[in-house]
């Protein structure tokens, strides 16, 4: 339930590659969600669904919790304990998350990647996003980072609102800078370590996620974005060229379909509707 994504010719959403050293295990320090107080969910997923297309790769996994486990924030903060403390949910946490690469076999757009969670929780929970960048700038729903190899990114937060987004960084082997990849680095020459900036976008219990990653080549211009059908679907423009993506178990009428790209006059339908159950939000007792 958590991913890598390289854009643009370089790795920019990664999990930590610290080592055994450091053994990295929280959910918080991953491409994915976490609930509670930051707290991991420690449970087996579902695949629900996988489909391909020229247009975009579509891939949607489910996983239920009835316990959550505390572990120390941060990997540095941990003192050696063998065991952490768990506390059993009243009710049952559901999360489901559709992950789709958007694909283009030309034209100035970039591949990029598209996040969506839908949860039904009486818990409060939060989306991490890391990118491997020198910094992150905030424009309104636009978070454009800096990235540390041959690619920079964008991430447009469709929903939920960006008021309770936090931006904040990790590294290893140290807590700063020094873990940065220098500016002129050799490939395959550094190892000393690795820095890290997060997107932890907060949300309420049972609101849903829709984010897009989008990678581009330092120097050439970002898209805009535009959020469509109340966060179910975006528009990405660049270069006067658009395209609508829909990515939601329970789609407008407009969209067609569960996973939908319309581009160039043209309809994909990845999902079509139906295709995945209905996501129920009310948690289960």
């Amino acid at each position: 339930m958590a991913f890598h994504f390289f854009g643009a010719g370089a790795p920019l959403a990664l999990a930590w590659h610290a080592g055994p050293q450091l053994n990295i295990e929280e959910d918080s320090l991953f491409n994915r969600m976490s609930v509670g107080d930051s707290e991991n969910m420690d449970a087996p997923a579902e695949l629900l669904a996988m489909e391909s297309t020229p247009a975009a790769d579509v891939v949607v996994g489910q996983m239920q919790a009835m316990m959550l486990r505390k572990l120390p924030r941060f990997p540095h903060e941990i003192t050696g304990a063998t065991a952490y403390p768990r506390r059993a949910l009243a009710s049952e946490t559901r999360w489901r998350r559709y992950l789709a690469l958007i694909k283009h076999a030309g034209g100035p757009l970039e591949d990029y990647l598209v996040i969506r969670d839908d949860l039904a929780s009486t818990e409060p929970e939060s989306l991490n996003l890391w990118v491997l960048a020198r910094s992150v700038r905030q424009d309104g729903r636009r978070f454009y980072f800096d990235g540390q190899l041959a690619a920079d990114a964008v991430a447009f937060v469709a929903s939920p609102d960006v008021d309770r987004v936090r931006v904040e960084q990790w590294s290893w082997p140290r807590q700063d800078e020094s873990s940065m990849i220098p500016r002129d680095f050799a490939a395959s020459t550094w190892r000393t370590g690795e820095l890290q900036q997060r997107l932890r976008i907060r949300g309420s219990p049972g609101e849903d996620f829709l984010v897009v990653l989008y990678p581009y080549r330092k120097g050439s211009p970002a898209p805009e974005f535009q959020t469509l059908a109340g966060g179910k679907g975006f528009r990405v423009t660049l270069g006067g060229v658009s395209e609508d993506v829909y990515l939601a178990a329970d789609p407008p009428a407009e969209a067609g379909g569960q996973a939908v790209v319309r581009r160039a006059g043209q309809t994909t339908v990845i999902l079509k509707s139906g295709a995945l159950p209905p996501f129920v939000k009310a948690p289960a007792e």
